[in-house]
């Protein structure tokens, strides 16, 4: 929650929930993806971008079924347009 509203500092209770010191929690932030920043009041690490969505590309059409294929029946009456 706290990274929601901006840059956090690795303060007592942070790093009492992470478990680690401070030392180990510049690790673990990194590991999370987030950047550690010096600013004027020490240490800070910064949310990461959200990663955008690749775009899926919509698979190619076969334009020839095999005729061992059971739908080989089916390619036929399309093609003929029955």
């Amino acid at each position: 929650r706290r990274a929601r509203r901006g840059p956090v500092a690795p303060d007592a209770a942070l790093l009492n929930i992470a478990g680690c010191t401070a030392t180990n929690f510049e690790g673990v932030a990194q590991a999370l993806g987030y950047r550690r920043e010096e600013t004027e009041d020490g240490i800070v690490y910064v949310t990461p971008q959200p990663r955008r969505a690749a775009r899926r590309r919509k698979p190619r059409r076969q334009t020839r079924t095999s005729t061992a294929s059971p739908f080989a029946v089916l390619d036929t009456l399309k093609r003929s347009g029955r």
